[in-house]
């Protein structure tokens, strides 16, 4: 299950993120705090479908690995950056990210593979009162 501390946000503001495995087996994930494309992807709603996003990515955490036991917790942040030349940040509207997840067993040869989707959050626009206050 895959679940963010709130269900909305500010433009910039950082999302926590937890993943908890509540199979009865243990799941291989990239052992890192930040959410890139490398460890999950983020998706948008555009009205009644959801169409992938584009954000940071690291090829260093594909080295970085671990199992994590059924019932144990692993928690990640974004900070809203996209993948674009000036770091450009998300724009609002409703999200959700999706993890792939491994199972782990004896078998290597026939590996399980799950998608598991967090629930929706929203990045708000900016209010107009803020928007006066910093103009």
């Amino acid at each position: 299950m895959i679940i963010t501390d709130k269900t909305e946000y500010l433009p910039g503001e950082r999302v926590t993120v937890s993943l908890i495995n509540n199979s009865e087996q243990a799941v291989r994930i990239r052992d890192v705090g930040e959410i890139t494309a490398t460890v999950a992807d983020l998706e948008k709603k555009v009205g009644d479908r959801w169409q992938g996003v584009y954000i940071e990515s690291d090829s260093e955490v594909f080295k970085s690995k671990k199992d994590l036991a059924s019932g144990e917790t692993q928690i990640y942040y974004w900070d809203q950056k996209l993948l674009s030349p000036d770091d450009q940040l998300a724009i609002a509207g409703t999200y959700r990210f999706k993890l792939g997840v491994i199972y782990v067993t004896t078998d290597t040869a026939n590996l399980k593979i799950s998608n598991v989707y967090s629930n929706e959050f929203m990045i708000t626009e900016t209010t107009k009162e803020i928007s006066e206050v910093i103009n």
